[in-house]
């Protein structure tokens, strides 16, 4: 038998760590809540190229110490959405022509 693919997976997953939480959260008893194994902060920075008819935009992300970590491009059209990663030079490039590293 095949093993399912993340995508396949991913939303029993999901549906079985908020259910989780939910009863934890109503419950007040946050003691039971699972460590995590860490808690990072990311920032996306968004980069609007055009609004629609199609829209386009960049997604840049930054760690807690403001550097590049990677990049997204995004293209939109009536209902229907697509996404790249894109090379980590490409999201330095684009953070630094668009000047969002000291953002």
């Amino acid at each position: 038998m095949k093993e399912l693919t993340c995508a396949e997976r991913i939303e029993k997953s999901f549906q079985n760590r908020i259910s989780k939480l939910q009863i934890d959260y109503k419950t007040g008893d946050f003691d039971k809540v699972d460590e995590p194994l860490s808690i990072d902060k990311k920032t996306i920075v968004k980069i609007q190229m055009s609004w629609g008819g199609p829209a386009d935009w960049y997604e840049i992300e930054l760690n807690d110490k403001n550097e590049v970590i990677g990049g997204k491009y995004i293209f939109q059209d009536w209902g229907d959405v697509s996404e790249i990663e894109i090379e980590i030079e490409d999201a330095e490039m684009i953070a630094e022509m668009y000047g969002i590293i000291d953002f």
